[in-house]
């Protein structure tokens, strides 16, 4: 197999597709469109380590995937792939591979063979943990960051909105950005946007804040491009000579990883290298952290769209233990 880093997920499908007859759509019963996406991103970095078919259907190439991403160097860094990113891109071969032999695409001894693999420790790779993978943001942080925008400027305008939104709602960035105006909906006691997340298959309402809806009106409002997109991107504007030129597309995922940075970076927010280590799901984690303290951890389960309150509370909720809590217990 060849090196393809430029290809798309598009292409990787095909490729894969190509190579074993299947690729991550035999999950399309199962997953939704994003999420196969990401299953097809982790199998095909699967593939080109193996490098031939016939490595990659044997069950011990993906033992040896992992143990590689375990010691290898990520480009610019001292350390491996943090222990939680190798069991998620690990799940993603095994559960591609059982539903190949379910399928008939391969042999279903084989498939078992693949689902006995076991996942890293975390234990053992604590080292690679990132240590602001997850960013406690502050309301105060939160209310300067989303509030720094130049609002006499189109761009700034949209901004504005982009960071209250999120702010305000938690939603996942594949589903905050294929947002359209017909999902803001205002309904007795205030507004809401109204989505279907990630493997979720009915529609649910998420608050949206007051402040994020008039952001929201007056982006709209003043966006020269019409478009069902909420969020769409200014192309162009490349060189000196050229302008931004505002498209109907919506923005991609990249861009609005961008844009979190460029304001939490203008109000302090980076590590000790002078690297900006928020990231949109941080403002997620924001959301379920700021609820869970002040309106109660089934609050922010219901908002971020949880199954259950454990997940809300090991991954979302970033609440240290208060100095002097227990003063008063008796």
């Amino acid at each position: 197999m060849s090196e393809s880093l430029g290809l798309s997920i598009e292409e990787r499908g095909k490729e894969i597709q190509r190579l074993l007859g299947f690729n991550q759509s035999i999950l399309a019963y199962r997953l939704d469109e994003n999420s196969q996406r990401m299953y097809c991103r982790d199998f095909y970095s699967y593939l080109e380590f193996a490098g031939t078919v016939d490595e990659a259907l044997r069950p011990a190439t993906l033992a040896r995937w992992m143990n590689h991403l375990a010691t290898a160097r990520i480009p610019g860094t001292e350390k491996g792939y943090s222990p939680n990113t190798i069991n998620r891109m690990a799940s993603a071969v095994r559960k591609i591979m059982k539903e190949a032999g379910k399928q008939g695409f391969i042999d279903p001894r084989v498939a078992e063979s693949f689902a006995k693999i076991e996942g890293v420790s975390v234990k053992a790779l604590k080292g690679n943990l990132r240590k602001n993978n997850r960013v406690r943001i502050e309301r105060e942080t939160m209310r300067r960051m989303s509030d720094s925008s130049e609002l006499d400027r189109l761009m700034g305008l949209r901004n504005h909105a982009i960071l209250h939104t999120l702010a305000s709602t938690g939603l996942r960035i594949e589903t905050f950005r294929l947002l359209t105006q017909d999902q803001v909906l205002r309904r007795p006691g205030g507004y809401t946007v109204h989505v279907r997340g990630k493997n979720e298959i009915e529609f649910r309402d998420v608050p949206l804040s007051d402040e994020a809806y008039e952001a929201i009106q007056a982006w709209v409002a003043a966006r020269p491009v019409s478009s069902k997109y909420l969020f769409t991107r200014f192309d162009g504007g490349s060189s000196d000579s050229e302008r931004p030129r505002l498209s109907a597309r919506p923005l991609s995922a990249v861009s609005i990883r961008a844009i979190v940075k460029q304001y939490a970076k203008a109000v302090g927010l980076v590590d000790e290298d002078g690297k900006v280590p928020v990231k949109p799901h941080d403002l997620r984690r924001f959301v379920g952290t700021t609820l869970a303290k002040t309106k109660g951890v089934v609050q922010a389960k219901l908002v971020l769209g949880h199954k259950k309150v454990s997940t809300t509370i090991d991954h979302y909720v970033l609440d240290e233990v208060e100095l002097g809590i227990t003063n008063d217990l008796f």
